[in-house]
């Protein structure tokens, strides 16, 4: 398998695998500041959901200073509703989990 370099072309690719272990399915949402898509662990076998921000302005900081602090907001949050940020996987993608079925 390829694996994707942008958010672009993961939106565009999906079964590419990020991050040497994470293949891309379908997309479960879209917004002003990135997509989520469902994606399977390949390395632990469980399904999670990555949030992507669309390309940028690489000059500027901002969308991923905002990316960031969003993701240290969900790092600290932990409830049944809502999905717990397991890591992060560099600038443009944060990696969910717990609570993503599977196909």
């Amino acid at each position: 398998m390829a694996r994707a370099e942008t958010p672009d072309e993961r939106s565009n690719n999906p079964g590419l695998t990020l991050a040497g272990r994470y293949e891309l399915g379908e997309t479960l949402g879209e917004g002003n500041m990135g997509t989520v898509y469902k994606a399977h662990d390949i390395l632990l076998n469980r399904y999670v959901a990555i949030k992507t921000i669309p390309p940028h302005d690489p000059t500027s900081t901002i969308p991923s200073t905002r990316f960031f602090r969003e993701a240290q907001s969900l790092a600290r949050l932990n409830h049944p509703n809502i999905l717990t940020l397991t890591t992060t996987a560099g600038l443009a993608t944060c990696i969910f989990g717990h609570g993503i079925r599977g196909p």
